[in-house]
């Protein structure tokens, strides 16, 4: 025997945080940008940290030795924080902006329609 009474759907509140996420993702991807959902928490291995950095693993390993790039050690493994991923990736842009090639590279995006 079914109750009818019972509710047959769950009822959620998502926090705001969630609601402004879910809302940027359509733009985003009319935009054709990638999407890519990561725990705040999440650590990386250094491949998989010179994968999202797109760069080469002699530099990222160069980065991480010079202390540019942060990294914690997980028994004889290094690994990395998400958020010293993305501060890393935002430090070397503004760099990368600054730099004499930054109007040539900008030159270059606007001829290119990017």
């Amino acid at each position: 025997m079914v109750d009818e009474s019972a509710p047959t759907e769950a009822s959620i509140k998502p926090p705001p945080q969630a609601l402004r996420l879910i809302a940027q993702v359509p733009g985003a991807m009319g935009e054709r940008r990638p999407i890519t959902i990561v725990p705040t928490k999440q650590e990386f291995t250094t491949v998989e940290a010179m994968h999202y950095l797109n760069v080469s693993g002699p530099f990222g390993i160069k980065e991480i030795e010079t202390g540019r790039l942060k990294h914690g050690m997980a028994g004889a493994h290094q690994r990395i924080a998400y958020k010293d991923l993305v501060d890393y990736q935002r430090k070397m842009k503004g760099s990368q902006e600054k730099s004499p090639a930054a109007p040539r590279r900008q030159c270059a995006r606007a001829r290119a329609g990017v």
